[in-house]
């Protein structure tokens, strides 16, 4: 297999030290993306994540963060806010991202070690515990491993 230094020589040594700010978009970049931007493939689809995380006070954006790299390192594209937006910004962008899954933490979430899962199609709320998110989450998308 390639890696991405083979298929874009004198690109990627430029992007030293941009890592941190790299990390979530290239966890999401497919081979067919990387041959496009190599000028090898037809028009990038659109990527959407599976789960977008919204965090609605300063405590829970710590969690937030814990609860995305959970959800990433089961194998699920998870985004959150880096702009530090309001909950309803946030909750614009996730339905601005194509997510179908919002994981919503709050206090009252955080000390019931529990989250909200939102249905950006509906709109339907269920709370679930937050043991084993990241499984629970991936069925409900098919994603089961």
């Amino acid at each position: 297999m390639q890696s991405l230094a083979d298929i874009l020589p004198g690109f990627v040594h430029r992007l030293k030290g941009l890592e941190p700010v790299l990390d979530r978009r290239l966890l999401r970049v497919r081979r067919d993306q990387v041959e496009h931007l190599a000028g090898r493939d037809q028009p990038l689809p659109p990527s959407a994540p599976d789960v977008y995380v919204v965090s609605f006070s300063d405590e829970a954006r710590a969690a937030a963060f814990g609860v995305a790299q959970e959800l990433r390192g089961a194998g699920l594209a998870a985004e959150l806010d880096l702009a530090r937006r309001s909950p309803k910004g946030q909750l614009k962008q996730a339905g601005r991202s194509g997510a179908p899954l919002a994981v919503l933490l709050g206090l009252d979430e955080l000390g019931a070690d529990r989250v909200r899962l939102r249905t950006m199609d509906g709109g339907g709320e269920e709370d679930l515990a937050a043991a084993g998110l990241a499984a629970q989450l991936a069925a409900r998308l098919g994603k089961e491993s």
